[in-house]
Formats: C-alpha cells, sequence, structure tokens
C-alpha cells in the first residue's frame, strides 16, 4: 500500500512529538488540522492536503507525494512565539525519513513558507510555518 493519510498524521505527529525543541515549546499540543476549544497556546497544528500516486506497479500505487503543512500557532499580534517554534518544526522536518507499522518510507522536502494572521472572535492567531511533501514508497 502507498502513502495513506492517517499514516502520514502519525508520521508527522511521531516525528515532531519526539523532537526535544518541539517538546519544550509546545509540550504535546500537536494536533490534525487545528487547535481544539480551550487548549493552551502556543501549539503547532499540522494538515494533510493531498496525496498523489505518481509511480504504479500493476493494480497498486508504489511511490506517493503526500502534501501538508505544518503551522507554529500563538495568540496575539507578535511572531515572536512562533518563530522559533516554526524554525525548530523546519529543523526537524528537513530531510526526516522512517517508517510506520504499514511499512512505508517517507522523505520531506519543504516546498514553501506560509505565514497569516486569523482574527477569530476578536483575537489574532498568528500563524508561521511551512507546506511540505512527503514521499513514500510501498514496501
Amino acid at each position: 500500500m502507498a502513502l495513506t493519510i492517517p499514516a502520514a498524521r502519525k508520521f508527522l505527529y511521531g516525528l515532531l512529538a519526539a523532537d526535544p525543541t518541539i517538546a519544550a515549546a509546545v509540550g504535546t499540543r500537536i494536533f490534525p488540522e487545528r487547535v481544539p476549544a480551550g487548549q493552551a497556546y502556543p501549539a503547532i497544528v499540522y494538515s494533510l492536503l493531498a496525496a498523489v500516486p505518481v509511480i504504479w506497479m500493476g493494480p497498486r500505487p508504489v511511490y506517493t507525494h503526500l502534501e501538508c503543512q505544518i503551522l507554529a500557532t500563538d495568540e496575539g499580534e507578535s511572531l515572536a512565539t512562533v518563530t522559533p517554534i516554526a524554525n525548530a518544526v523546519d529543523q526537524a522536518m528537513r530531510g526526516a525519513h522512517g517508517t510506520n507499522s504499514a511499512g512505508e518510507v517517507f522523505a520531506t522536502q519543504q516546498t514553501s513558507e506560509i505565514h497569516y494572521v486569523d482574527d477569530s472572535g476578536g483575537v489574532a492567531y498568528q500563524r508561521l510555518g511551512a507546506q511540505y511533501r512527503l514521499e513514500a514508497q510501498a514496501p
């Protein structure tokens, strides 16, 4: 089986949670899609955007690209908190690879940087990070 979104989520969470710099900055506040209501900030949010099989062997994909974005998120107007977190995420992601229980092998590459401010209920949230490509090869 080629890269799947659930396998990629496990890979991303495991990679980010294992990094000591990230753990010191956000603890276990690493979430898929959004920060749940009531959680403290800063936090990291990762989203899987697309999975595209690129090489097929017969009926099964053997090599897949998956696009994801990972954003350091904090309340307020300043980038002071999110910048070192986004840098730590980028260091953890650059060239990361490994296998998961399904046997996929991952490699990573940054494809773009991202920054925006989100305003929700009168509170500003800084979002800083990058989009990455995960590459996977079926076992």
